[in-house]
């Protein structure tokens, strides 16, 4: 230790000054030491805040010495203490105050050499749960810090690129005209020029978007509506979003569904935006006349629905093969495989597959051409329940607990206001939670927080349903029932939470109406 460690001993702690003093001497470390004897006594000493450590002769009981405590903590002491107590208290489940470090020796058994050792263990453990506070704090204020430059970079990205995209129009526009014929003849290495002209114009208004979508990733991150989306209505989607873009790249587009692909479980919209925009970058590997083929099938060991992107263009040289699977498949929070080793386009599509729970993977097929696999998790809810386990921590470190809330509406409600409760659910959870719809008038939600808080949690669910209620129809007034069912460390309760979850998820499908 770097100074001297004030000890407070508390009753008749019968190990003298000098006994302490010889087993301290022996570690290298000296102490100062303050004995009183009564709890109201100590209670002020504590109170006073100049005590590094605490020993407790609990001989009566631990009562005493945990009224002591508890209220010292209360006043903010965080310090170390080691309670004597009778050896046939020894065996029962002993409380523990709200402290890093709390130990208990046996009366009998004190030896100045012991007391001492758990002292020290107890400083030590302290000054680590003090440096790893800091750090955390740190580590919070760095990242509300990125979050505020994050927000002040998205608004000036979104500035710019509005401001570009209006000249641009322009420049287009007249390249247009005169390719037209309208301002008179045109020659043929005119008409070369207007054409780079036009197609430079269409690339960088096509980057200016991949700009919007960037900043606009933290905003797309909230309002997931994932649900329970067959391959059929995806591909359907997918198709659509491409097939005027394909065809003014003179680019071929196929999209097979396998056999009995289950459904899966994903926001549509964003998946569709994903895989589409993985096939326009796919474009750029394959000339004028190529193919695009997008085959769905299911992957039974990954429990995933498969989106192969094939192209028959050129290969990709291995050096960016492995930069693009590093890139796609690594922690977003570890600061590789940004935007840099993928390029805005991929970066985009790598996020909203993220949003989704699933993932990207790149590889050269034998002869020529390659494939991007976007894989999404099947709609199995206890699946579903693990991948996310194992995704938190790549949202956010700090959530360490999860609640489940279920949302009921018990009276007859017609099919607007059950519309409304739902979307006003998915447009209040991040991608940090889930929500289950499992029947028309039933939710079941998992939301991750910091520490198992949860006194808010239900009013401010209940807040935003009755305000998305009142705002389509000021005359509602029919409430969905909240209910909290649990909250769970993710790691050390994940059993539980799982088990508890199961018991609360009714397999069954949708309402007809609701189908329908």
């Amino acid at each position: 230790m770097d100074r001297a460690c004030h000890l407070l001993l508390i009753g008749d702690v019968a190990v003298t000054d000098a006994e302490l003093s010889s087993a301290f001497a022996e570690a290298g470390d000296s102490f100062i030491t303050t004995r009183v004897n009564y709890v109201g006594e100590a209670l002020r000493t504590l109170e006073t805040g100049e005590y590094h450590a605490c020993v407790i002769n609990s001989h009566a009981g631990l009562d005493n010495g945990l009224q002591i405590i508890n209220s010292a903590v209360k006043q903010g002491w965080r310090g170390p203490v080691t309670f004597l107590i009778h050896s046939g208290g020894m065996d029962d489940c002993l409380p523990k105050p709200d402290i890093p470090y709390v130990d208990f020796i046996a009366l009998e058994q004190v030896t100045p050499e012991l007391l001492a050792r758990s002292l020290l263990s107890g400083l030590a453990h302290q000054k680590i749960h003090t440096l790893m506070q800091e750090k955390r704090d740190q580590l919070e204020e760095f990242e509300n810090h990125i979050s505020l430059l994050n927000a002040n970079v998205g608004g000036y990205v979104s500035m710019l690129a509005h401001d570009l995209r209006s000249p641009l129009s322009v420049i287009k526009q007249f390249a247009s005209i005169m390719q037209s014929g309208l301002t008179g003849d045109v020659n043929a290495e005119q008409q070369e020029y207007l054409e780079t002209i036009v197609a430079r114009a269409d690339g960088l208004n096509a980057f200016i978007g991949d700009l919007l979508e960037v900043s606009g990733l933290e905003l797309a991150s909230r309002g997931m509506r994932c649900r329970a989306v067959s391959a059929d209505e995806i591909s359907g989607m997918i198709s659509r979003a491409l097939d005027i873009s394909l065809a003014r790249e003179e680019i071929n587009l196929t999209v097979d569904v396998g056999v009995s692909v289950p459904r899966m479980y994903c926001d549509p919209n964003k998946l569709v935006k994903a895989v589409a925009t993985i096939a326009l970058y796919s474009c750029r590997l394959t000339k004028a006349g190529g193919n695009i083929s997008i085959r769905v099938h299911e992957d039974l060991a990954r429990k995933s629905v498969i989106f192969d992107v094939i192209n028959d263009g050129h290969q990709i040289p291995l050096e960016r093969l492995l930069q693009f699977n590093q890139g796609l498949n690594c922690d977003v929070r570890s600061g590789v495989g940004g935007q840099s080793s993928l390029g805005l386009s991929l970066y985009i599509a790598k996020e909203l597959v993220r949003f989704n729970l699933g993932d990207i993977e790149v590889r050269n097929e034998a002869a020529f051409g390659s494939t991007f696999s976007v894989a999404s998790p099947v709609y199995d809810p206890t699946f579903v329940l693990e991948l996310y386990k194992k995704r938190l921590p790549q949202f956010d470190r700090a959530l360490d607990h999860v609640a489940i809330i279920r949302v009921d509406v018990e009276n007859a409600i017609g099919r607007k206001h059950l519309d409304l409760i739902d979307s006003a659910l998915h447009g209040a959870i991040r991608t940090t939670d889930l929500v289950f719809r499992t029947t028309s008038q039933r939710w079941l939600i998992v939301l991750a927080m910091q520490g198992a808080s949860t006194e808010v949690v239900s009013m401010q669910l209940h807040d935003v349903l009755l305000k998305a209620l009142r705002t389509q129809d000021r005359a509602a007034s029919t409430m969905p029932e909240i209910n909290l069912c649990g909250v769970w460390h993710i790691e050390t309760g994940y059993v539980e939470f799982a088990a508890a979850f199961n018991t609360e998820f009714e397999h069954e499908e949708l309402a007809t109406e609701l189908a329908s």
